[in-house]
């Protein structure tokens, strides 16, 4: 069996170079300012601290879509209630049939 690669994350990708592209030559003070190692933050620079941390981010997450199965289980529900309303008017019509028979025939 071949060994799967593993997806390289979006960072990654740009960290590697474009086999198609030429680099070219940058002026001096670029390359000094390049070679500067720059420590990438996790956190935007934009965002303020949260004071609690509980509240900002639950309310800053995006909602999740359902998953298929999920979403086929709900389907699923929805079908085995339909049915079981389907049963229990069905049960009740019988009862009122069966009643009004009583009455006329009686």
């Amino acid at each position: 069996m071949a060994v799967q690669k593993r997806k390289l994350t979006r960072l990654e990708r740009r960290a590697q170079p474009m086999p198609d592209v030429i680099p070219h030559d940058e002026p001096l003070e670029h390359q000094e300012a390049s070679k500067m190692p720059v420590v990438a933050s996790t956190k935007l620079s934009n965002q303020e601290p949260s004071r609690t941390t509980t509240t900002t981010t639950s309310m800053a997450r995006k909602p999740k879509s359902l998953t298929n199965k999920q979403k086929l289980k709900i389907q699923r529900g929805l079908e085995i209630s339909d049915k079981l309303k389907n049963k229990a008017s069905k049960k009740i019509a019988r009862n009122l049939n069966r009643l009004t028979a009583k009455t006329i025939y009686d």
